[in-house]
């Protein structure tokens, strides 16, 4: 059976080649250089249009979630996360932005994305990470760390069975709905992506 999430394979290889060269540099550089060919990446995609598939895939904006990533192991490299009380706020900040961005925008690989999904995604792993010294014995987080690959590849599984439900019972036009969606969307993947 063949991946729905395979196109992200290509971003993430590719992700993890610059990474690889980075490690001919020392540790404190590293991030700093995968996250400045990234962003020149980007904005070399912006200066000079293409037609040419691999190179508008290898220009993506999509590239500045990954830029995101690196900033935010700067941050936890240098011990700069929040503390962990704030790290709850974090997390439910980013799923209530999430939900106002609703389902609609996850198909944009523009600039919005960024907005829609990737500063929303930062700072749910932010939240995460710093609650990770007080949460380090929860049975829950670690069975989701666990089964994270098994949610990635079965997530579009989950989020296509929720989407046809939906439109079973006639819900799509409601305000509300995109909103339900993400968060029954966060769960259904979990529970199905354990499961799995």
């Amino acid at each position: 059976m063949r991946s729905i999430a395979g196109w992200t394979l290509n971003f993430e290889m590719f992700f993890y080649a610059i990474f690889a060269l980075s490690l001919l540099l020392s540790g404190r550089y590293r991030a700093i250089l995968v996250f400045s060919v990234l962003t020149s990446l980007v904005m070399i995609g912006q200066v000079f249009s293409s037609s040419n598939p691999v190179m508008i895939t290898y220009t993506s904006p999509l590239l500045l979630e990954f830029a995101l990533g690196c900033l935010l192991g700067l941050i936890y490299q240098y011990q700069l996360l929040p503390r962990p009380s704030l790290g709850v706020t974090l997390c439910i900040l980013g799923v209530v932005l999430l939900c106002v961005a609703g389902t609609d925008s996850a198909a944009d690989l523009s600039f919005r994305r960024l907005l829609y999904w990737g500063a929303p995604s930062v700072l749910i792993v932010a939240g995460f990470v710093s609650l990770e010294p007080t949460a380090r014995d929860n049975r829950l987080l670690s069975l989701l760390g666990a089964a994270s690959y098994s949610i990635y590849l079965t997530h579009s599984l989950s989020l296509a069975a929720l989407k046809s439900l939906v439109f079973a019972l006639g819900l799509q036009n409601y305000q509300f709905v995109p909103s339900i969606f993400v968060v029954a969307g966060f769960v259904g993947s979990a529970v199905i992506g354990i499961c799995a």
